[in-house]
């Protein structure tokens, strides 16, 4: 980034997360040190070899300390390193070359520029050609899911981590991630979070990243797609679980996404039962998760949770 344009729009770090990352991982963010003022990686796998990584700072956790808290380290330091932003990636993304550049001039062009907490990259998985859409408000609970047009989609309720460019001075002052969450709605509760602190999501409709969103795999029935997640059921156990405090804590104040997430909830539910294998499996970790969820325990999934599997 040359230096005139990181001062006037801020220094930004990349951090990416990774559990056990292939040996792809270094090739697919060669580009992104040209983009950022510092490069992060922070891996929850454990003892297993990575890829050579010149120029990142590398944290290694000995254990899977979950995804916001890998979040909130990396940044940690990007606040250590007096950077503005904080570009988030999974080890499954593949960024485009002028990706920061578009999120950045986003902010740049944005009438309310100071209010955008998150400004969020164009979503598409390439690989089962899904593009993603983003959730709105309408009216009232009713929600709609808008496709990313034109140079920037505003009043955006949901954007995933991945590919996302968080302001630090907000991400630091709400608190960063919530760390109990351990995976599966950490975004979506900061952005949340966020606009009920009177801060604003925005997408950067040029700014593109070609990302893997689950293990998802075409499928039909009566002549109609879908494309199932194919989760492990310990994921199950984490969106079940993790929906309870969600809910508790925005259901009030954000209706529409109350019923997004219902209507989410019974579509994914119906996938799995339909084309996904495991599904007892699935289904036993979907109760516990739900039943935790009502009971306040958050965290680590407990120990007598683990036949459900790893992550």
């Amino acid at each position: 980034m040359k230096a005139a344009e990181a001062g006037r729009r801020g220094r930004v770090a990349a951090a990416v997360v990774t559990f056990f990352p292939d040996a792809g991982l270094a090739g697919r963010f060669a580009g992104l040190a040209t983009q950022v003022d510092r490069m992060v990686l922070i891996d929850n796998g454990g003892p297993a070899e990575l890829p050579a990584l010149p120029g990142w700072t590398v944290v290694r956790n000995q254990v899977n300390l979950g995804v916001a808290a890998a979040l909130n380290q990396g940044m940690q330091l990007a606040l250590a390193a007096e950077c503005d932003w904080l570009l988030t990636l999974d080890q499954d993304a593949f960024p485009a070359g002028d990706l920061v550049a578009c999120l950045l001039q986003a902010v740049w062009d944005h009438p309310e520029g100071a209010r955008l907490a998150i400004v969020a990259s164009r979503i598409e998985d390439a690989q089962v050609g899904i593009r993603a859409r983003f959730l709105r408000r309408r009216f009232g609970p009713v929600f709609e899911r808008a496709e990313c047009r034109g140079d920037r989609l505003d009043d955006v309720a949901l954007a995933i981590s991945a590919g996302s460019l968080y302001r630090l001075d907000i991400l630091s002052k709400l608190g960063g991630f919530r760390e109990d969450f351990f995976i599966d709605y950490v975004d979506s509760e900061y952005c949340l979070r966020a606009q009920a602190a009177g801060y604003r999501v925005s997408v950067a409709c040029r700014a593109r990243v070609d990302h893997k969103l689950g293990s998802r795999r075409r499928a039909t029935r009566a002549g109609l797609v879908f494309y199932p997640t194919n989760h492990p059921p310990q994921r199950w156990y984490y969106i079940a679980r993790n929906r309870i405090p969600m809910i508790r804590l925005y259901a009030r104040r954000f209706t529409f996404w109350l019923t997004y997430d219902l209507v989410a909830a019974a579509y994914s539910l119906t996938r799995m039962l339909l084309f996904e294998t495991n599904r007892r499996r699935k289904l036993r970790a979907l109760f516990l998760g739900t039943l935790d969820g009502l009971r306040g325990r958050l965290g680590p999934a407990p120990a007598n949770r683990r036949f459900l599997g790893e992550l």
